[in-house]
């Protein structure tokens, strides 16, 4: 899955019937849909999916779970089940919250004092909702070191640690951003895993694109046009889930 159509999305140079009709003109037998419309009613995403003979994998959403006001906290997780709601609809067998939005974290003791401890004790609410309904819920390790701590192999595994049943969305290319070795990384996280993301970046200068831990800035691209190298790295990542992530999915796919 790439999100190499997100921004296409945002523009408006493409619309959901777009992308459903782009995969499976490209041989996918199903997508990951990343919900910008949440009023959207089912019956006509179900439409365009059966049109297409298509599937989802997995709903992703970005929902504020860092915020203070209590009273948006509270909605942003009832949002968070009308979202597991709407996977149930269209047989989505997963959801993955980005659950902060790096523009909304006021600043660095919001970041590892406030937010962090609410991003958590949302998912502990969330989690056992998603499982009640039969989806899978997963946080992604996120590139943007301004978000609570979510990126980092220790990040993360502190967030899921604290979580009974949630699970991870694993990028590869997302471990750049924390200074991590993507192999090395999956090993650590493997089981935790249930769904994979595979990044590419090219360094650039533009100090807007996403930082890394080591200062310099990374613009995400198409594979093959960055440093990740994924033609090395593919042998042994395919090797790896394969026989880890695959047997997990079988009776879902």
């Amino acid at each position: 899955m790439t999100y190499s159509l997100v921004s296409k999305m945002r523009s408006g140079e493409m619309k959901l019937e777009d992308v459903i009709a782009f995969a499976e003109n490209e041989g996918f037998d199903a997508i990951e849909l990343l919900m910008f419309d949440f009023s959207r009613p089912t019956g006509e995403i179900k439409t365009m999916l059966e049109n297409h003979q298509m599937k989802i994998s997995c709903i992703n959403a970005f929902v504020d779970l860092a915020v203070q006001q209590e009273d948006t906290h509270s909605d942003n997780i009832a949002l968070c089940q009308q979202i597991i709601d709407k996977a149930v609809e269209l047989s989505a067998p997963m959801v993955m919250l980005v659950p902060a939005i790096p523009q909304f974290i006021a600043s660095e003791e919001d970041k590892q004092k406030g937010g962090l401890p609410r991003i958590i004790s949302a998912l502990q609410k969330i989690t056992p909702y998603a499982e009640s309904k039969g989806v899978v819920l997963t946080i992604e390790n996120y590139p943007a070191l301004q978000t609570p701590p979510f990126c980092s192999v220790a990040e993360v595994t502190n967030i899921l640690d604290q979580v009974p049943g949630l699970k991870l969305t694993f990028d590869y290319g997302n471990m750049l951003v924390a200074g991590e070795d993507p192999l090395k990384a999956y090993e650590m996280l493997k089981k935790y895993t249930v769904n994979v993301h595979l990044k590419d970046w090219q360094f650039v200068t533009e100090e807007t694109e996403t930082q890394s831990v080591d200062g310099r800035y990374l613009k995400s691209v198409a594979h093959g046009q960055g440093v990740m190298i994924i033609r090395r790295y593919l042998p042994k990542w395919y090797q790896m889930v394969m026989k880890d992530i695959v047997p997990l999915n079988m009776k879902e796919s």
